[in-house]
């Protein structure tokens, strides 16, 4: 009698154990699907593998600030360990995404902001700007390191750079562009700019083409954000 009464119970263990995994099994589904196309859009040669040398060395010179650098080394990491130093093919892809924490530390990079909800239209553009094959020229290492001078230097023993400070890197006899360019530039609204925002932001302001240019001055006249 006691085992016709624990039965139940263990149905019931067994048919949520199989509803989780489903339920992992359809998600892991629908991030496949994106990961695949991801993966087509950094196979530029349609080779239908990545090297793994030169496509790390591509993600690099596109996540520049701190919490990108520190995805791409772990992701570095991990694709070294599944794959050594071969190159990396679509399952590889997957496994290297759906090793532990990748997923989740790349939803914290796009999520700049910390809401825990990223806009559509913001993870689209985080993946344009990662797979975007045009060279981001001007903003070597040698680049980086002077633009961080030049804030250092103006911030002296601050962590932030204030809205006056900030007049005197990006000048212009325009206060309303001068205002609009601070606020672009701080993007959590707190009133001062940290390093990173400073660092990301400015590959905005000196885009390296004349769509670049564009797109950033359409921003800081389309005041309401539509």
């Amino acid at each position: 009698m006691s085992e016709d009464r624990e039965r139940p119970d263990e149905e019931n263990h067994g048919i949520d154990k199989m509803n989780k995994k489903l339920m992992k099994q359809l998600r892991q589904a629908g991030e496949k699907s994106l990961l695949e196309q991801l993966f087509y859009l950094f196979d530029q040669d349609g080779d239908l593998f990545l090297e793994q040398d030169k496509w790390m060395e591509f993600l690099k010179q596109r996540l520049t600030d701190e919490k990108q650098i520190d995805f791409a080394e772990q992701l570095e990491s991990v694709a070294y360990c599944l794959c050594g130093e071969n190159s990396i093919h679509l399952d590889q892809f997957y496994q290297i995404f759906f090793a532990r924490g990748i997923i989740d530390k790349l939803f914290r990079v796009i999520d700049h902001q910390n809401t825990g909800s990223i806009p559509s239209e913001v993870i689209m553009e985080f993946l344009a700007t990662i797979t975007n094959t045009r060279p981001r020229t001007g903003f070597d290492k040698g680049s980086l390191e002077r633009l961080e001078h030049i804030f250092r230097q103006t911030v002296g023993n601050e962590k932030e750079i204030k809205k006056e400070d900030f007049k005197k890197i990006v000048i212009s006899k325009n206060p309303f562009f001068n205002e609009r360019v601070f606020q672009i530039f701080d993007k959590d609204n707190s009133g001062s700019i940290s390093l990173q925002e400073f660092l990301d932001a400015m590959h905005q302001f000196a885009g390296q083409s004349v769509e670049d240019k564009i797109r950033f001055l359409f921003k800081v006249y389309d005041l309401d954000g539509k």
